[in-house]
């Protein structure tokens, strides 16, 4: 199943630069559950160590009176600090999102229609698929897909996920379903499409 937000509420503090990107991720990271601020003064990173209690700093930088809050280094990178406090789910399952069909590990996709028509598509693209299903019809900007689609080695340039993005959406269209994959300008991608119950409740199995 697509992720749910973590059962208990977690306050992270952030001390570091203003990005553009960051106050969107942070407002993805409330929507996951984590209650996140962020400062680029030390001193009201203080003030906040005292009165919010957070149970988590991301920093830039050492912070004189941090030792009783776990502390854990940032490098400033809004894409890094959404990688690292988004909820993973296991890739495993067969998911459903509206009428598409995911076989992550299988890299097979396939639309409620017409089931028998499935289409294995490359890693590359079923990454992108399973970040934008993740966030279940929320938009998601480039740089945090540039950080799920390439979790390793050197990242690529913010417009390098557009051309994905094109290839996936000629797959899609193979399925009628080109319309669902968004572009939201200057922002990022979002899927659209209605959540739908697990595969062992379907009456009409896609396995």
């Amino acid at each position: 199943m697509v992720s749910a937000p973590p059962p208990s509420p977690i306050t992270l503090l952030v001390l570091g630069p203003m990005h553009p990107d960051l106050p969107g991720v942070l407002q993805q990271l409330r929507l996951c559950g984590v209650l996140a601020v962020h400062t680029d003064k030390p001193s009201l990173a203080r003030q906040w160590l005292s009165t919010l209690r957070p149970d988590q700093l991301m920093s830039c930088q050492a912070l004189e009176g941090a030792a009783a809050c776990p502390m854990q280094s940032w490098d400033g990178d809004p894409a890094s600090l959404l990688a690292a406090w988004t909820p993973k789910p296991e890739p495993e399952a067969d998911l459903l999102w509206g009428s598409l069909w995911l076989a992550p590990k299988r890299r097979l996709i396939a639309s409620q229609a017409a089931p028998e028509h499935r289409i294995c598509v490359p890693a590359t693209e079923m990454r992108l698929l399973l970040c934008l299903v993740r966030q279940q019809g929320r938009g998601v900007s480039r740089e945090q897909l540039i950080a799920e689609v390439w979790p390793d080695g050197p990242r690529p340039q913010a417009r390098s996920i557009d051309q994905v993005v094109r290839r996936l959406r000629e797959v899609l269209r193979q399925l009628g379903l080109a319309s669902s994959l968004r572009s939201l300008h200057g922002l990022g991608y979002r899927l659209d499409g209605d959540p739908q119950p697990p595969l062992a409740s379907q009456a009409c199995s896609l396995v």
